[in-house]
């Protein structure tokens, strides 16, 4: 990205998807995508903190860790890969690349997009709103079933909050 405007690009730049980056005439979603069909962009991004300690702490505790994306086809092989040279563990990778999240076959998604939030929890399961820059204007937390987290950290118990109200 930084490549393609000639600049950096931080978080806070950023405050939605879909408006423009300011000084420029395009938006993260476009740059973003337009990345991830560069394979060499997709195996050198770095693991968000934290992550890969939780996954894997996650996936040892018995759970079931289903990695799904919005990304082009293009980009599943290099993301396949990354996910292996970074050795995060799942247990299926799916590519809902042109539907929504909420066809998943899973009890809880974790996800930065809104919309993606709203369509799962729509459908009757919880969902779990990493908060961001780009998504703070759609703020939806306080409805039933759906959490905010600011960091891995706070996963698991807000799993575990998942797991008593459902019991």
């Amino acid at each position: 990205i930084r490549e393609s405007l000639g600049r950096p690009i931080e978080k806070s730049d950023i405050g939605t998807w879909d408006e423009n980056i300011p000084g420029t005439d395009t938006n993260i979603k476009t740059e973003i995508e337009h990345a991830h069909q560069d394979q060499k962009h997709v195996l050198s991004m770095p693991v968000i903190d934290q992550a890969k300690a939780i996954v894997q702490s996650l996936h040892s505790d018995g759970y079931t860790i289903k990695i799904s994306t919005h990304r082009n086809d293009v980009s599943d092989d290099a993301t396949i890969d990354w996910l292996s040279l970074n050795s995060i563990p799942y247990d299926e990778y799916i590519n809902v690349n042109g539907s929504s999240k909420a066809i998943l076959d899973a009890d809880v998604l974790i996800d930065d997009y809104p919309g993606n939030i709203e369509d799962f929890v729509d459908s009757g399961r919880p969902g779990v709103l990493f908060l961001q820059p780009w998504n703070q204007s759609h703020l939806i937390s306080g409805r039933d079933k759906i959490y905010t987290a600011n960091s891995w950290t706070e996963i698991p118990e807000i799993l575990d909050k998942i797991k008593n109200c459902s019991t």
